[in-house]
């Protein structure tokens, strides 16, 4: 890349002082890296982006590389300095040429250059099918024909096989310059045997995975979703894997539980004093080589006391907080509750096996994740520190949006019957 720069700084002084030039490679590794890229953004180098995947729309895919390799192709060369020779000269002869004739015709808008390729490398074959039927209405022979096509479209050009027999449809009648609709290839996910097996396999297994069914019966993992939906009718009922199959008495736990909540809590929750951050009253990080049992979360027990305290006083002299975490071991042990129950503390009661009722669940993780997610983090400090900055980013606006996306899942709780609810599409006033 330096040594690009400096040639086009050298032979296209005008670019470069105007940085009227653009770049463009594919998604190589050694051309992504960070180096790479710090360099070019450092330099303010604008880049022309490429698709994943896409060869044939790489320029150097679809005519740099094709244009060197013709000439040379059935060659013999002694050595690499021949190779290396002889290439230069494939360099300078008509790609030179072709090369400041594209750079001409892209003197347009940006918006036209991807029509300008489109038109040139995918459309030219039904034109020459065109001209091919011209040349049958005029009796002009089918070699004739040919020569005048290579003539026309250079390297473009359908090739001899294609050209011949598209002229002896147009002679035997045929008007239409279009490849007729095929049939396909024929279905071997979908047969009536193939669905029968889907419907036995997950009847009998309810929890198994499309990965599974897509193995055992030798399909494609594509199909199966098809056959679900399509075949036998069915549909997803949770977004993500869910705990365990809910017995009755579970699920009357959790609408218990959503019944008894629904009262306790007010319309509108109050919040930290806004110099403190709106709902942030204290966050921690667990030491390195820990695990959260029963001692430490006692600890992190009092240091929160100890915030609420400092930071809330209204709300502690009152106790008119509630306090809400999981069914964790460390959360529900001996050690904990007792310091709770010593000091009063309200507890929001959480059923088991409900994450879909859980706001660190369904709010907090994933605000916090999304945003951090694909990143890079050298050092745990630097881990630690955007997660400190995207909490602060939560305002209050999102907290109350949680609260009551909160209720809304204990009426929703009550209207399934206790049962999972989660992309259920469950209205609330059902």
């Amino acid at each position: 890349m330096r040594n690009l720069r400096e040639a086009i700084r050298q032979k296209r002084l005008d670019l470069w002082k105007n940085k009227n030039w653009l770049l463009h490679h594919d998604n190589a590794p050694a051309h992504t890296s960070l180096l790479v890229r710090d360099l070019l953004a450092n330099n303010n180098t604008l880049m022309m982006p490429q698709p994943p995947y896409s060869p044939d729309l790489a320029p150097c895919d679809f005519f740099l590389f094709p244009k060197l390799k013709r000439p040379m192709k059935g060659r013999r060369y002694a050595t690499l300095d021949e190779i290396k020779t002889a290439s230069k000269e494939e360099l300078k002869k008509d790609f030179k040429k072709c090369f400041f004739e594209v750079l001409r015709r892209l003197e347009k808008p940006l918006a036209q250059v991807f029509w300008i390729v489109f038109d040139f490398y995918l459309l030219k074959k039904m034109d020459q099918r065109t001209c091919i039927k011209f040349c049958v209405k005029n009796e002009i022979k089918c070699s004739n024909a040919f020569r005048m096509l290579t003539v026309a479209y250079l390297e473009a050009t359908l090739d001899r096989s294609n050209a011949y027999r598209w002229y002896k449809l147009f002679s035997e009648g045929q008007e239409d310059v279009n490849d007729e609709e095929r049939a396909g290839r024929p279905s071997t996910s979908t047969t009536d045997e193939k669905i029968n097996e889907v419907e036995k396999m997950i009847l009998a297994i309810r929890r198994i995975i499309v990965r599974e069914v897509a193995e055992d019966l030798n399909i494609s993992i594509g199909s199966c979703p098809s056959i679900f939906i399509n075949d036998l009718g069915m549909r997803l009922v949770a977004a993500k894997f869910v705990p365990k199959l809910l017995n009755c008495d579970q699920k009357q736990h959790r609408m218990n539980i959503a019944n008894e909540m629904l009262p306790l809590c007010p319309r509108r929750p109050k919040f930290a004093p806004e110099g403190h951050n709106w709902g942030l009253v204290h966050h921690e990080f667990l030491p390195q080589g820990r695990t959260v049992n029963k001692e430490y979360y006692l600890q992190v027990m009092r240091n929160l006391r100890e915030e609420i305290r400092q930071k809330c006083p209204d709300l502690w002299k009152n106790k008119n907080w509630l306090l809400h975490h999981d069914n964790a071991p460390a959360h529900t042990s001996l050690l904990v509750r007792d310091l709770l129950d010593k000091n009063n503390t309200l507890m929001m009661p959480q059923p088991p096996y409900s994450p879909e009722m859980a706001p660190c669940d369904f709010f907090l993780f994933p605000k916090l994740k999304r945003p951090m997610k694909g990143r890079c983090y050298a050092t745990l400090d630097e881990i630690k520190t955007a997660s400190k900055e995207e909490l602060k980013k939560i305002l209050k606006n999102d907290f109350l949006k949680c609260f009551e996306d909160w209720k809304n899942r204990w009426h929703k709780c009550i209207i399934s019957h206790g049962d999972y609810f989660e992309e259920n599409k469950i209205g609330i006033h059902e």
